[in-house]
């Protein structure tokens, strides 16, 4: 997954971050409000990375049968996380399984 830097003075973009774990296409990604990153893939994984280190922290398997489409962190609770894939199921990730530090 690459990650561009859209600030640039030609609007081009540069390439800011490259995170390699995803085994497939990725479909979704959303910032968790503390900076969190997670991201949700064809290879039937989310991955929540660090960010700074360019190297996943969690990766998380056996949600969904197929791939994960979306995944959206809770607005209430930093630390949650739901992702939703073709199985038509809704996965809320919940720690201790996930627990991020920022």
């Amino acid at each position: 997954m690459r990650v561009y830097d859209a600030t640039t003075e030609d609007g081009g973009g540069e390439l800011f971050k490259t995170l390699m774990g995803h085994t497939s296409e990725v479909n979704f990604v959303a910032f968790s409000s503390e900076g969190a990153l997670a991201s949700a893939s064809d290879d039937a994984t989310v991955i929540v990375w660090n960010f700074e280190a360019e190297c996943p922290l969690h990766v998380l398997s056996n949600g969904h049968e197929g791939l994960a489409a979306c995944v959206a962190w809770s607005l209430t609770d930093p630390h949650m996380l739901a992702s939703g894939g073709e199985d038509a199921r809704v996965v809320v990730w919940a720690p201790p399984a996930l627990a991020v530090s920022a």
